[in-house]
């Protein structure tokens, strides 16, 4: 399953408000098995990771580097991943589930298909932590720390009822059909986003920016459009402009 992976592990890392660092021990069972469900990975350097089917339900990846991996129907259940980088990986049907992602890059990830339903992306300043940042992390957060990005990453027909998206980025994000029954998208950036036939039941998008967004055939039941931020944006009732100046 994994092929000729680099791993770089970032010494003296220790995670943010619960004293994770990364387990030798862990990683080699991750590199033989494929499978490290509850391991502590906090620090792991892995560029373009062949991980399609991984295990990794409940792991900390707090500081993980993962650009360009293929995370494929893993299992990521219930991870706690903060201040990583998951620039352009591939989670299609990935199970996020309860997932703990907080200031994590996924811009130009894909998520078609996967599970994100309970998952909580936050920035970091959304976190409160207990003991100091590590030079990594104080590093990252420069970059990291204002919202989740989103931006360009693909949620087709992914599952995402009741995630916290609070004040995240998804700038041109493609969330069509999407299940976002119930959540939170308050202060979203969703400028440009296709949400076209996208389930929006109850989902709170207080203050979301949705300028140039396509609402097209979207379920929008119980959805307050008066409290974002609307200017050409598109619905199944025609473009609206409320919020224009023009």
């Amino acid at each position: 399953m994994l092929k000729r992976i680099a791993v770089a592990v970032g010494l003296g890392l220790t995670a943010a408000g619960g004293g994770h660092a990364l387990d030798v021990g862990d990683r080699e069972r991750l590199l033989a098995t494929g499978a490290c469900p509850g391991c502590d990975l906090s620090g792991i350097v892995i560029r373009a990771a062949e991980l399609a089917g991984a295990n990794l339900a409940g792991a900390y990846l707090t500081g993980a580097i993962l650009p360009a991996a293929v995370l494929t129907n893993a299992n990521l259940a219930g991870v706690e991943m903060r201040i990583a980088v998951l620039r352009d990986a591939d989670l299609a049907n990935a199970d996020l589930t309860s997932a703990v992602l907080v200031a994590v890059d996924l811009r130009g990830a894909s998520l078609v298909g996967a599970d994100l339903s309970g998952a909580s992306l936050k920035s970091y300043l959304d976190e409160p932590f207990d003991s100091p940042m590590t030079a990594l992390e104080e590093s990252l957060t420069h970059r990291y720390v204002t919202s989740a990005l989103l931006s360009k990453a693909d949620f087709s027909n992914a599952i995402l009822r009741g995630a916290n998206l609070k004040a995240a980025i998804l700038r041109t994000a493609n969330l069509t059909n999407a299940d976002l029954t119930d959540a939170v998208l308050t202060d979203a950036s969703l400028t440009g986003a296709n949400l076209t036939g996208a389930d929006l039941t109850r989902a709170d998008l207080t203050h979301a920016d949705l300028r140039g967004a396509d609402l097209t055939g979207a379920n929008l039941t119980g959805v307050d459009l008066g409290a974002a931020i609307l200017c050409e944006t598109i619905t199944s009732d025609g473009p609206r402009n409320d919020d224009c100046r023009f």
